[in-house]
């Protein structure tokens, strides 16, 4: 804190000797004097003791600042639960060469403060928040020389928030997936120290629209993300599984006890040969259990009964080999037709066994009415064959449950199941409910298109109600039992068959009613409700107690309490099939129908029928809503001229009408404005039947979206390749709910998103295909019937085909900024405009004026679909430099010259020389660079080449100007050829009759003799 100052010290001077010089004040040569200033003091005292005194000042300047050195920098984690830390901080290290006088402190960042200015002050003991702070120390000398350090304290917030209010995970069964729960409202999150933490939410899902069960089964995950201002995060997940049912994998998907068809979210598969839109109509009867016809009184005769709602008919029927039996006919309403059949045509004796002349189809242009009547003496059946929605993949069989005894093997009174099969390799399981003959209980057979097959129970008399049949493709079933003895007391013992619906058509609300009976409950008129879905209840005549619950496949048997036709409704809290079996006579001789569920959508408007043949009695009931009656007919006169309606317990909105026999002719027609049901008991002694006249009739008209007119198929769309294009069906039926249940594609489709209970759909067009693609769309309503519609779309997956004009070759010189190549052409595959357009590159060719433009054209159509090709036009430099302004005199000139002279300087024996020596460097023979020319290159680019032919044959050759050739040239006597041409860097020579020729010629020299 000072310095070393070095001095002269002062030296007083007298008059007279003996002064002596003394210092008085300050510090002496050579010491450390302090900061500051310092005044140094001398006298002089002579001997006289007078004095003199001098004085100068030292001044001392502390220009070192001070050092500090400040703590490293810290790292600590906020405490549980806190947003800030007490922490104790080291000093910083200080020192100067005086002292310190003054150590301050400020704090910048997430804490802010500062120390006193004045004073020394360590920071020592303080709490921070979370966040970096930087602290920054300045330390003072006496001399305010200063310095200054800083450190960091960084307090990291390692603590995530927290989500709160997320949802369990949750599994949803066909119905609609919920939103998400508000952020901020249900779910919130709290932190530490953000009050106001971020949330954002990610939705996922695995469901896709590919025509597969992913757009019914599928994962949604949902996922939270909650985000603090220190960028820590807390994740949470909600997984919905949501399923329904997916119609075509055999399984039971949401669990309801319901697999595929059954299930009211599938709809009834239609047949394979609906695919094509424009086919006919088909009804397929699969064979009836022949009892044995040796009896004569069981089988035979037998006919069909067909007639036509809707004007003319042009039909075939024809057994499945085309051949047994194949007849064409056609049919005008109001004039059914009656074919009669022998009994092995609609019947068999065969079990087990596939068959192919069993059976019947018939191919019909229009809707038709179809009955098959067995009308023997002792055994009489009455099927209703009921078209397109009694096929199916899954069927509840169904036969009389009130029998009692063992049947007649000999005349064989069985039950059974027969099955025809639509399409080829068709695999169908029976799982029976009853022993059945030679056939395990779990049994599988595979048939191809129209092949029969009956399985008959194990000659015991009872019933097959229950037992499953399934298939993967369409099949028509026909079941029931012949002859079977009832539980009467009496001698009835008669035939009960229909044709079964799939269970997708089954409802849950019927209506059945009695026939003539003296018994109170009747075991001759009852109803079989079997179960197609778990805890089945059934509930009667309005009835809030269930009288019965079943599983599937099991059933129950009502018989019907009242009066003679008094009505009962049947009620189901799931879908189940109804199957009614009835009697006229007092003995039991029964019949059975499949009974049609009441939804308003089903049944007939006009029906045509005969009485049956040899029949005693024949009533028929109507089951019809209040709002028909009115319009209700028989024979043209209102249903009032022959009977009353009757209520129907629990069912208000609907009544029944019966027509007894004197009420009926031969022929007779029943007409209504509302769709009704209509079944016909048929009775005499020894025999009986009971069926319905109506059938399941359901229609979906699909409209033209342009033309507004009913069609099945039509021009959908024109698409590019690889694009997307949403199109939507317009349908309409009784039913509605109209959805599309499947789209079967071709292999030139490019893809089909399909949307859940949706009649739109999108078509992707397949890149690299143009042309026509046909698809087929399947519409169902929520009754299940499907309708197939056939589309077309003209898809643009290739681009237009361009030809470019020919490859062309140009000499030099050629202007390319003129079209002289033509147009490209291009034919467009699609119907949509076209642009060509071209563009040009320059390629250099080998020397410098030559080179190739490369015409690229390009044809785009409206799809933006692009093709090119490539045109070459070869500018080439083929023209030869040559001599310009020069006359044919000139391309031939002639010089002469002597030989060269005697020096005459005097040689005595002078060497004569016979030739002319040019020598180099003359430019005589130089050739003016005007007279070079060149149509495509600089004339300063051009190369001049000579030579010369010697007389005497020697040539000389060179490139340039004579006078660059670097040696002397002898000419000899006589002619001396000089031929000159031009070559452009193209390798283009002067045509050799262009060339310049130069003929030297040299003469010998007069003889001279010197004169001595």
């Amino acid at each position: 804190c000072g310095a070393v100052v070095a001095y002269t010290t002062p030296v007083g001077t007298d008059n007279c000797s003996g002064a002596v010089t003394t210092q008085t004040a300050g510090l002496a040569n050579g010491s450390t004097f302090p900061v500051g200033l310092t005044t140094n003091t001398f006298m002089v005292t002579d001997a006289a003791g007078l004095t003199a005194t001098c004085s100068f000042t030292v001044m001392v300047t502390d220009n070192e600042p001070p050092s500090i050195t400040c703590p490293a920098n810290i790292i600590v984690d906020s405490p549980p639960g806190g947003c800030s830390v007490l922490l104790t901080l080291p000093d910083p290290e200080t020192g100067d060469n005086c002292a310190v006088t003054m150590l301050t402190w400020v704090m910048t960042g997430a804490t802010n403060a500062n120390s006193p200015l004045t004073g020394i002050n360590f920071l020592r003991n303080y709490t921070f928040n979370v966040g970096t702070t930087v602290i920054t120390y300045t330390v003072k000398d006496s001399a305010n020389n200063s310095t200054s350090c800083s450190f960091t304290v960084t307090v990291l917030d390692s603590q995530p928030p927290q989500l709160f209010g997320i949802p369990s995970d949750t599994t949803i069964f066909c119905s609609p997936v919920p939103a998400p729960p508000g952020i901020g409202l249900v779910i919130y999150a709290s932190d530490n120290c953000d009050p106001d933490v971020t949330i954002v939410l990610n939705e996922t899902s695995t469901q896709a629209f590919h025509n597969d069960c992913s757009a019914v089964i599928y994962e949604i995950t949902r996922r939270w993300v909650a985000t603090d201002n220190s960028g820590n995060t807390d994740t949470a997940w909600q997984i919905i599984n949501v399923i329904c049912e997916c119609c075509s994998n055999g399984i039971d998907d949401d669990g309801n006890g319901l697999i595929d068809e059954e299930d009211p979210n599938c709809p009834c598969s239609a047949p394979e040969y609906r695919l094509d839109c424009t086919s006919d109509l088909m009804y397929f009867i699969p064979p009836l259990w022949q009892m044995n016809p040796s009896y004569n009184l069981y089988t035979s005769p037998s006919s069909l009964v067909i007639s036509s709602p809707f004007g003319t008919a042009h039909i075939n029927v024809r057994t499945g080999d085309g051949t047994t039996f194949n007849q064409n006919y056609t049919i005008i309403n109001g004039i059914p037709l009656v074919i009669p059949l022998n009994s092995n045509l609609v019947q068999t004796p065969n079990y087990n066994l596939p068959e192919l002349n069993r059976g019947l189809i018939i191919e019909t242009d229009q809707l038709l009415q179809v009955l098959y009547r067995l009308t023997a003496p002792n055994n009489q059946v009455l099927v209703t064959i009921m078209g397109e929605q009694s096929y199916g993949m899954r069927f509840r069989a169904g036969s009389q449950t009130n029998v009692c005894g063992l049947p007649n093997t000999d005349k064989r009174e069985n039950h059974f199941i027969s099955v025809m099969a639509i399409s080829d390799n068709t695999i169908v399981n029976f799982k029976f409910t009853t022993p059945m003959k030679g056939l395990p209980a779990d049994h599988t057979v595979t048939l191809n298109a129209y092949q029969t097959y009956v399985v008959i129970d194990n000659d015991q008399n009872k019933t097959i109600t229950g037992s499953l049949i399934t298939a993967n493709k369409d099949i028509a079933v026909i079941s029931g039992s012949q002859h079977s003895q009832q539980c009467t007391g009496g001698t009835g013992r008669d035939g009960g068959v229909d044709q079964l619906v799939p269970s997708c058509v089954a409802g849950t609300d019927y209506i059945v009613f009695k026939g003539t009976d003296d018994t109170n409950p009747s075991p001759a008129n009852y109803a079989v409700i079997t179960a197609i879905a778990a805890n089945t209840q059934i509930f009667i005549d309005g009835g809030t107690v269930p009288v019965d619950t079943l599983l599937p496949g099991q059933y129950y048997t009502y018989n019907m309490p009242g009066e003679n036709f008094s009505n009962h409704f049947i009620h189901t809290n799931k879908a189940a099939y109804c199957y009614q079996f009835g009697s006229v006579q007092s003995n039991g001789e029964i019949g059975m129908a499949s009974v049609p569920p009441i939804h308003g959508c089903n049944g007939d408007k006009y029906v045509e029928f005969f009485k049956f043949p040899s029949a005693t009695i024949n009533n028929v009931t109507i089951v019809i809503p209040i709002t028909g009656l009115s319009s209700l007919t028989l024979n043209g006169n209102p249903y009032t001229n022959y009977a009353v309606e009757k209520i129907i317990p629990g069912f208000s909105d609907w009544r029944t009408v019966t027509f007894s026999n004197s009420n009926l002719s031969d022929f007779n027609i029943v007409e209504s404005d509302e769709l009704f049901h209509m079944a016909q008991f048929i009775g005499k002694t020894d025999a009986g039947a009971f069926g319905y006249l109506t059938s399941f009739k359901d229609k979906i008209d699909v409209t033209h979206p342009v033309t507004g007119q009913p069609t099945v198929q039509y021009f959908a769309d024109t698409i590019c390749g690889s694009d997307s294009l949403d199109h939507c069906i317009i349908s309409s039926s009784c039913a509605g709910g109209h959805y599309i249940s499947n789209i079967i594609v071709s292999s030139n489709t490019g893809g089909v998103i399909i949307y859940p209970h949706d009649s739109c759909f999108t078509y992707i067009g397949k890149i690299g295909f143009t042309g026509m693609d046909s698809i087929v769309v399947m519409i169902s309503d929520q009754l299940g019937f499907t309708q197939p519609v056939c589309l077309t779309f003209y898809v643009c997956g290739n681009a237009p085909e361009v030809s470019c004009p020919p490859d062309i070759t140009l000499s030099c010189p050629a202007d390319t900024s003129i079209s002289v190549t033509g147009i490209a052409t291009a034919i467009n595959l699609c119907p949509s405009e076209i642009i060509i357009r071209h563009t040009d590159s320059v390629v250099a060719g080998p020397c410098i004026s030559t080179y190739s433009i490369l015409r690229t054209w390009r044809a785009m159509n409206d799809c933006g679909l692009i093709s090119s090709c490539v045109q070459t036009i070869n500018v080439q430099d083929i023209t030869p430099p040559f001599f310009t302004a020069i006359t044919d005199s000139v391309h031939h000139c002639v010089q002469d010259i002597e030989e060269a002279v005697w020096d005459s300087a005097g040689d005595f024996r002078p060497i004569r020389p016979d030739w002319y020596t040019f020598l180099a460097g003359d430019t005589s023979l130089d050739l003016n660079p005007s007279l070079f020319s060149d149509e495509c290159i600089p004339v300063e680019e051009l190369i001049l080449h000579w030579t010369i032919t010697l007389a005497g044959g020697t040539e000389i050759t060179g490139t340039g100007q004579i006078s660059a050739y670097g040696s002397d040239i002898q000419f000899p006597l006589g002619d001396n050829i000089m031929v000159f041409w031009l070559e452009d860097r193209c390798g283009n020579l002067t045509p050799v009759e262009e060339r310049l020729t130069v003929t030297v010629i040299v003469h010998a020299r007069p003889l001279i003799i010197e004169n001595f």
